[in-house]
């Protein structure tokens, strides 16, 4: 009998051996013990996951005083970790004990298994060996999926876990060095179930920092019986890089806001459980100019490569390279991809991530002439988007998606249906091909952006959605949780696969005030990983444990702003949009509503934690209404610059130097000042006139800093925005309805476009409209002429008659650290942008 125990007891010790030895090789590529999949993180296509099981309870059946985690402050329960759990598990069990603690004042313990206490509940948070003779691995586990397990003498929280077994730094980072906020892509089951069991006592974070962390107090925490096996029912969640502005400042525009800390970014990314399985996907091709267009300029449009010049697409060469370029990113180890690669020279490893490889086009619309296939311009689109080019570039990556396809059967293709790109093309995508839909056309069941949503679902294997939110400081805040949510319920029934949302990183943004837009972000993330949300029981939910005897007046608050939206006098107003924003959705009556609220709820709650949540939505989101409001009333009281252009028999050389008679003779603008009408350093002036046949203009600038002046773009594109430049805005009559917009650069190039309800995006070459220009660069100053043939416009010029007239500069200087960007006009505008036409001066036409 001892010979036998021996020989078994020599046989388990082996095989532990053996085990410990293969997953130390595993653990080199991160392949997940038990895996068939040939990649750790493609899961192909999904099937329809049943209901998770709700949480049960016997009713009527009285909990034993054992039965509890924490009894009268004590603790009752340890925390039971692997000899080497993952950070998942570090984290989970650090999250656990905190948490509990804020509850109970308790201080959980956690000891190895072999040291549990007789009476005291385990808590095994994480596989171990434990966990293991209950039959539950990690391995056994689908992506994002966990189990909360919860009976009258223990509970256990596992999931599926990278096996990472690193440690943490709680305490300084909430994760550890290096972790990727940014794109947190990691699989922490045992987390996900950490934190369903602390929601399920009602816990909650609403927003990021302490401050939007509820916590009830309960000196007694009893054992719920719960068996909850769940995962999220999309595979990708995520919002851009740029964070959440401190809770305490103000936004200025054109200034970089606080940042909150690393750990306050990092818990909130772990709590609101964002990441999933990696994904990326955006603009892939733009430094191709940089690695092949002295060697072949034949691959793009004109054949003179550059920044902003699109790739010729049905060039195959072009093909074969991205191809290469895509089979280089796959060869890769999977941990080198996972976040995609920053420094491997070409930008598709930098947008892509983990088995997705993206390929998109540059952002514009300049494909140029002849493409193979045609553009159809016959599908011009409702809204930001058309189908224009859809045709031609899906033909592209379906062909670079089969011929990957041949040597990474596994790995997909990612692009985006955006702009020219919007509509599907007339065929299905190869099944590899991942589409982000990017939502930019309105999220209402009859809107044209849910309409090509629906179009995209049975043409593509994995559909993902890109969101805006990014509602700039100069819009009244879209605070919209029941549109969110109806929104989010269409997504999940057309089985999407995951969700992006972008947030600004422009300074003076909206968006980044985490007391503004916290409620926007927790419905988002909280109905993305959740099934059959009710809405309405969320936000009562929200408003009661947020807001205590203060939820009344914050739920009419918030509602306030919610159902602005809905005035019927913002729907029929005739004002611009900045007047109906800020005159009519921020209308005396409805701010004075608001502050009554917040002064009644603060009157209600004049205790902590309640009373420090107010404050934060007193500052950051009444006070940025009324802050910008009251910004938006200066601005509009600055009359309109009006300036009255004489009639000239002269005609300028137009070499762009203003040393000809007709421009002493012209009229002469006051010196341009910022957006936000602003005195700037550097001055800046436009002179015009006019005959009968043209319409003269002619900017001057100084420039202390000409030879830093960004001046990349060569050839015809709307891309000459980015350099040094002016842009000019001619609005026929101000009947504010098209508008003609030009741009030269400090080169001389010149660039228009048809602006308007009635003119959208039509681009005309400047040859077709005889428009000419030119421009001269000095030392410390440039300027540039205009001619603008009068005949072009419906309607023809008058003595007396008046136009809208837009006259701006962009000042684009290449200086490393600072925000190259400087904007300034003769009108100020009130937003960073040129494109308000209320905000147009008016040009009136002289004998």
């Amino acid at each position: 009998m001892l010979g036998r125990l021996v020989r078994l007891m020599l046989l388990i010790t082996v095989c532990v051996m053996v085990g410990a030895l293969g997953r130390s090789a595993a653990e080199k590529e991160w392949p997940f013990l038990g895996d068939a999949d040939p990649s750790p993180y493609d899961i192909g296509k999904r099937k329809p996951q049943p209901e998770p099981p709700q949480p049960s309870e016997e009713p009527g059946r009285p909990v034993p005083v054992r039965a509890a985690l924490v009894i009268d402050g004590k603790p009752n329960a340890a925390i039971v970790l692997a000899d080497r759990p993952t950070r998942s598990a570090r984290i989970a069990a650090a999250e656990l004990r905190e948490h509990l603690r804020l509850m109970s004042g308790a201080k959980l313990p956690t000891v190895p298994a072999d040291e549990l206490p007789v009476g005291v509940i385990p808590i095994y948070v994480g596989e171990s060996a434990a966990t293991r003779e209950m039959g539950l691995t990690s391995s056994d586990f689908a992506p994002q999926e966990y189990l909360v397990r919860v009976t009258d003498d223990m509970v256990v929280l596992i999931g599926r876990d990278d096996p990472d077994f690193g440690q943490i730094d709680y305490e300084k980072l909430g994760a550890w060095d290096g972790f990727n906020f940014q794109r947190p892509f990691y699989r922490l089951g045992t987390l996900h179930a950490a934190y369903d069991l602390l929601e399920s006592y009602g816990v909650r974070w609403y927003m990021v920092t302490d401050v939007g962390r509820v916590v009830p107090e309960m000196h007694t925490i009893p054992l719920k019986p719960m068996e909850l096996r769940n995962r999220p029912w999309t595979l990708y969640r995520n919002t851009s890089k740029n964070g959440w502005q401190a809770l305490d400042e103000m936004p200025v525009p054109n200034e970089v806001p606080q940042r909150v800390s690393r750990r306050d970014e990092n818990l909130h990314v772990l709590r609101t459980r964002l990441g999933g399985e990696p994904y990326g996907v955006g603009h892939s091709v733009w430094r191709y100019y940089r690695r092949f267009g002295e060697e072949h300029p034949e691959w793009f449009v004109g054949g003179n490569a550059g920044p902003g010049i699109q790739l010729r697409y049905d060039n195959p060469e072009v093909a074969a390279q991205v191809v290469e370029d895509a089979a280089t990113f796959f060869g890769w180890p999977f941990q080198k991809r996972r976040f995609g690669r920053r420094d491997e020279g070409f930008v598709a490893a930098m947008v892509s991530a983990g088995d997705n490889f993206a390929v998109v086009p540059d952002d514009n619309r300049n494909y140029g002439e002849n493409t193979n296939p045609p553009l159809q311009p016959e599908r011009s689109g409702r809204g930001f988007g058309t189908g224009r080019a859809s045709n031609y570039i899906f033909t592209f990556v379906n062909k670079v998606a089969r011929e990957v396809a041949k040597v990474h059967p596994e790995k997909w293709i990612a692009s985006i249906a955006y702009a020219d790109t919007f509509e599907p093309p007339d065929f299905a995508m190869e099944p590899n091909v991942t589409v982000t839909v990017c939502m930019a056309d309105g999220w209402a069941d009859d809107s044209y952006g849910m309409e090509m949503l629906r179009e995209w679902r049975p043409r593509v294997s994995r559909l993902t959605t890109w969101e805006y939110y990014i509602d700039g400081l100069d819009v009244f805040p879209r605070v919209r949780p029941h549109a969110i949510a109806n929104y989010i319920k269409q997504l999940e029934a057309l089985s999407v696969d995951g969700l992006y949302a972008e947030m600004p990183s422009c300074p003076g943004i909206a968006n980044i005030l985490p007391g503004l837009y916290h409620l926007n972000h927790y419905v988002t993330y909280r109905m993305l990983r959740e099934r059959a949300v009710d809405i309405d029981k969320l936000l009562d939910e929200y408003y009661t444990l947020f807001y205590g005897p203060a939820a009344a007046p914050m739920a009419h608050f918030w509602a306030t702003i919610e159902n602005a939206w809905d005035d019927p006098a913002y729907q029929t107003s005739d004002l611009g949009k900045l007047a109906k924003y800020w005159k009519v959705l921020a209308s005396a009556e409805r701010m004075k509503s608001l502050r009554d609220d917040i002064k009644q709820a603060k009157q209600l709650a004049p205790d902590d934690p309640y009373k420090t949540r107010i404050e934060v939505i007193e500052r950051s989101a009444l006070g940025a209404l009324e802050q910008r409001r009251n910004e938006y009333l200066r601005v509009e009281a600055i009359p309109l610059p009006t300036l009255t252009a004489p009639k000239t028999a002269l005609k300028p050389v137009l070499d762009g130097k203003l040393d000809d008679e007709i421009w002493q003779q012209a009229a002469v603008t006051k010196p341009f000042t910022d957006l936000y009408g602003n005195p700037l350093d550097w001055k800046t002036v436009a002179r015009v006139t006019y005959d009968a046949d043209n319409l003269y203009i002619a900017l001057h600038a100084e420039e202390p800093l000409m030879d830093k002046q960004r001046l990349n773009q060569r050839v015809y594109s709307s891309s000459v925005c980015t350099d040094a430049c002016f842009e000019l805005f001619i609005e026929p009559g101000r009947k504010m309805k098209d508008y003609l917009q030009i741009i030269i650069n400090a080169n001389g190039l010149v660039w228009c476009q048809w602006r308007g309800k009635y003119g959208r995006h039509q681009q005309p070459h400047i040859s077709e409209y005889g428009i000419e220009g030119a421009a001269w660069r000095g030392a410390d100053e440039w300027s540039a002429e205009v001619l603008v043939p009068l005949g072009i416009f419906e309607e023809s010029s008058a003595s007396g008659q008046e136009w809208g007239l837009g006259l701006y500069r962009s000042r684009y200087v290449n200086l490393s650290g600072q925000d190259p960007r400087r904007y300034s006009g003769w009108s100020p505008t009130f937003r960073i942008s040129y494109h308000v036409k209320e905000r147009f001066g008016v040009l009136r036409f002289g004998e």
